[in-house]
């Protein structure tokens, strides 16, 4: 039981998080964009590959499906080992003992990506990058390759890092408040982060940024984030492997 409280709260968000990338280049009551999870509770690469839409995309062989799903299975293996350090640890004790398993599973899912990108052929990787943008949405500025495409600046990216520390630090605030409350005024409390978050990245980007950013994402892929939160990132079927993320 407190296991799977402390899961929902490294999941659900920064899944809320991520929301906000339909604002995202657009200003208010903009529709494009994707989704994307945050550090804790984040897809994965290793999740997108490992769907069935997304394989049909790349046209990955037999051969490829399989060392993909294994790969999934070694990475999911792994963070639960992690995760299951969680069990027992004292309320007060908690927040530190997520910011501590974060770059413990960035490495895991590092290496995991490193290796599944290897599988692929160059036109596959390309597309599977572009879809890969499409689903992490605005948190892909986080990534320093990402940051390197789009030629930020050391002072651009220090505030993108603030503006998301921010925001998770709000986020575990209201989260860790526990499953009771008001839970529309959560989810008001949740939007304006949101917005918030939306509204401080489109002040740092520039135009050209913006709209080099959006050309990287590629051609709109349709698929329901929600589709790679299950078990393997099956399309939510309850495949094999994947992330314990989910």
């Amino acid at each position: 039981m407190i296991r799977n409280r402390l899961l929902s709260v490294l999941l659900v968000a920064p899944l809320c998080l991520s929301m906000s990338v339909a604002a995202f280049g657009q200003g208010p009551g903009g529709r494009r964009g994707g989704g994307g999870f945050g550090p804790m509770g984040q897809i994965t690469a290793i999740q997108v590959l490992n769907n069935e839409k997304v394989q049909a995309e790349l046209k990955v062989s037999d051969e490829q499906k399989t060392q993909i799903r294994e790969l999934a299975t070694s990475s999911g293996e792994k963070t639960r080992e992690l995760f299951g350090s969680l069990q027992g640890v004292p309320q007060d004790e908690r927040q530190a003992k997520m910011a501590e398993l974060q770059p413990k599973i960035q490495a895991i899912n590092e290496e995991t990506t490193k290796k599944a990108e290897a599988l692929l052929k160059p036109e596959q990787n390309q597309r599977y990058k572009e879809i890969f943008l499409q689903v992490r949405g605005n948190t892909a500025l986080n990534d320093p390759a990402v940051a390197k495409e789009l030629k930020l600046s050391d002072e651009q990216v220090a505030k993108i890092k603030g503006l998301f520390d921010e925001s998770q630090k709000k986020q575990r605030e209201l989260f860790g408040q526990g499953p009771g409350g008001n839970q529309e005024e959560r989810r008001e409390k949740m939007q304006q982060i949101q917005q918030d978050l939306s509204k401080g990245l489109r002040e740092v980007l520039t135009a050209d940024q913006t709209a080099a950013f959006t050309k990287m994402r590629g051609e709109k892929f349709d698929i329901d984030p929600a589709e790679l939160r299950g078990r393997g990132g099956r399309g939510g079927r309850g495949g094999r492997g994947g992330n314990a993320q989910n």
